[in-house]
């Protein structure tokens, strides 16, 4: 009888223990997150089966906290365009640049540009795979004045252009349509690993080429680290290094100011070898013919240039401090090998392989890149480069190494921005604008995925970079579909289950929304200059 009383009496021990513990447990549910000492302490919610306290997701840090930008001391020509526009405001650069002597002074200094990046500088990044995907999109089309965007009614998001009278988009439209009969209008698009491995460029620069003309698979650098995602091409290297813009201290000195906005330079070493073999794909052609090599070279260098593995071309370079490039014309290039026997001081960039006529586009994504590493890049090369090149249209795509799912206030890093589109629009005084904001990112929360709530305000912060710097803005958030329409992008097998990334199937559905948003825009200015032909056949007429 007793054994038994005292069992009695221990369960009821254990009985009460169990209730007050989880009656303080219940208790402690009802504390809000709190923060100690720089740690954040999550709510203890044992009733979460039956409660959803709603808890802020949101932390009260903004980009300026996130972003590490010890390394940014912005160049000497952005400095140096601050002084020439003085009192005057706003950012006309291309105007600034129309003065020849302001142009030579500016090109005088650009040469001496310090290094903007030498403390590394790396953002912090959401996520960043080895996988090489993409983001997604819808379609449709706007104008703007120097003010305010109106925005034309149609079912999707489109294209804002916040330029003078709208005539950014248009200029590169007449190139589009009209040029590419005659000339290679290109494309480059600079951007992160949401673009790189040529995922949308891929099937953009197909469907560009398939109306408007055109062959070529765009620029490849010598020795392309992310070279076997690309869809389109075979690419083997032997003996080079390449350097990579974002981990600039690990770069020879000699080589520091020699970055490309591809954001990577290859050297090579003697006897080193890179070939390049278009493949077969519906996408494209299985031969070209025409390709540029573009390089520096300060010492004594040979180059055999091998075409279709028979006709061996050689040269010996000439040795100065700019750009250089051989063109290399050829009725059917199916393979190009360029081998460097004796090198001294050779810095390669890449090979573009185009047309003579037509649209080609370009990809320089870099993963990573926040954008703000684009200032490492050295000024100079990229004017050069472009003179070669002669881009139409520069498409922005960054912002998803700058984003925290759960910071919302990206000022700092748009202020950040505008000065790169700046420092763009030098490097590229002639092109178009497009800045591509990020698209829907899902993150679990309870079980379930939802749109992050740091997207929308980074959507926000890239148009008012836009409206600000007077160039056009697509929204890829609301042309992907809004919120949580990453889920139908996943379950549809377009993007990777990190609800973040999209591949190239993904790639493929951006691409037929951004050329949907084209022809929307096409059809805008085709009204617009059917008015104006008809306005000056009528005042000619009187």
């Amino acid at each position: 009888m007793r054994l038994k009383g005292k069992n009695s009496d221990r369960s009821k021990t254990i009985l009460w223990f169990v209730v007050t513990v989880t009656a303080i447990l219940i208790i402690i549910s009802f504390i809000p997150p709190i923060t100690i000492g720089g740690m954040k302490l999550k709510r203890v919610n044992v009733l979460s089966v039956l409660i959803d306290f709603h808890d802020s997701i949101v932390s009260n840090q903004t980009s300026a906290d996130i972003l590490d930008t010890t390394c940014l001391n912005e160049s000497s020509a952005l400095a140096f365009l601050d002084a020439q526009l003085g009192s005057k405001g706003g950012n006309d650069y291309l105007a600034l640049l129309s003065d020849s002597s302001a142009a030579d002074s500016l090109l005088g200094n650009a040469g001496q540009a310090s290094d903007p990046l030498r403390a590394g500088g790396n953002v912090v990044q959401l996520s960043d795979e080895d996988n090489v995907m993409l983001s997604s999109v819808d379609s449709l089309t706007q104008c703007a004045t120097e003010s305010e965007a109106p925005v034309y009614e149609f079912n999707h998001a489109g294209i804002e252009d916040y330029s003078h009278n709208g005539e950014m988009i248009d200029r590169f439209l007449r190139a589009l349509t009209v040029d590419s009969k005659t000339r290679n209008v290109r494309i480059a698009f600079l951007g992160d690993s949401f673009i790189e491995g040529d995922i949308l460029t891929s099937d953009f620069r197909r469907q560009l080429q398939s109306e408007y003309g055109g062959e070529g698979l765009g620029f490849i650098p010598f020795a392309d680290p992310i070279g076997k995602y690309r869809p389109l091409i075979n690419q083997e290297f032997y003996n080079w290094t390449c350097y990579n813009l974002l981990r600039k201290k690990n770069v020879p000195a000699k080589y520091k100011n020699d970055f490309y906005v591809s954001g990577y330079v290859s050297v090579p070493k003697p006897g080193a070898v890179a070939t390049f073999t278009p493949r077969s794909s519906k996408q494209g052609s299985s031969s070209l013919s025409s390709a540029r090599i573009i390089f520096k070279n300060r010492g004594e260098t040979e180059m055999k240039v091998i075409v279709n593995n028979a006709d061996t071309l050689d040269f010996v370079l000439q040795q100065k401090e700019e750009v250089q490039q051989i063109n290399i014309h050829e009725q059917n290039i199916r393979s190009l090998t360029v081998k460097l026997p004796k090198c001294n001081e050779f810095i390669g960039y890449g090979v573009v392989f185009l047309g003579e006529k037509g649209v080609n586009v370009d990809n320089y994504g870099l993963r990573s890149n926040s954008g703000l590493n684009m200032f490492s890049t050295e000024l100079s090369v990229n004017q050069q480069i472009n003179d070669m090149l002669h881009y139409d249209l520069v498409v922005m795509e960054y912002g998803l190494n700058a984003l925290r799912k759960d910071v919302t206030n990206y000022d700092y890093y748009a202020s950040k921005l505008e000065r790169l589109v700046d420092y763009i629009k030098i490097c590229f005084p002639k092109s178009a604008i497009l800045l591509i904001s990020v698209g829907d990112i899902g993150m679990k929360k309870d079980n379930t995925i939802i749109t992050a709530p740091a997207v929308k305000p980074m959507v926000k912060a890239q148009r008012k970079i836009a409206k600000n710097s007077r160039v056009a803005f697509w929204n890829l958030f609301s042309a992907m579909g809004g919120e949580n329409s990453i889920q139908r992008f996943v379950s549809n097998g377009w993007a990777a289950k990190d609800y973040l990334h999209i591949n190239h199937k993904g790639g493929h559905e951006i691409s037929n929304l951004l050329i949907r948003v084209l022809n929307d825009q096409l059809n805008l200015y085709e009204q617009k200059t059917i008015g104006k032909n008809k306005e000056y056949v009528e005042e000619a007429a009187i």
